[in-house]
């Protein structure tokens, strides 16, 4: 009887697990991928547009680093685009940080020149 009870509570823990997912890791590239290319515009009357907001204020406060330029005529949209595309195109590191793929992305994009800091 013990051995029987212990095959249900066995079977109702495995059953009731959610095995963890990289995309539910909430600061990888792979969950800000999807979240960053919703459309804003959509997303207005939905809990969705909290994580849009802060996909916009990662990506503007890192166009402030010290070693990135971003021309003043660039908009933040834009430079979200550069963040969205070097996570699609370099799908092998999406598991690391978005925010440290951000800050590359941005690095690669808009460098400095010597001694140059714009903004």
């Amino acid at each position: 009887m013990k051995r029987i009870a212990a095959l249900i509570v066995l079977a109702v823990g495995v059953a009731l697990a959610t095995p963890v997912l990289a995309e539910d890791d909430q600061t990888s590239g792979n969950y800000w991928l999807h979240e960053c290319k919703k459309d804003p515009k959509q997303l207005a009357q939905s809990s969705g547009s909290f994580q849009y907001g802060w996909c916009f204020g990662v990506v503007y406060g890192l166009s402030l680093h010290p070693q990135i330029c971003v021309p003043t005529q660039v908009p933040v949209v834009q430079e979200m685009d550069v963040v969205l595309k070097y996570l699609d195109v370099h799908p092998e590191t999406r598991h690391k940080s978005f925010r440290l793929l951000a800050l590359e992305a941005l690095k690669e994009a808009f460098p400095c020149a010597d001694g140059e800091k714009a903004k």
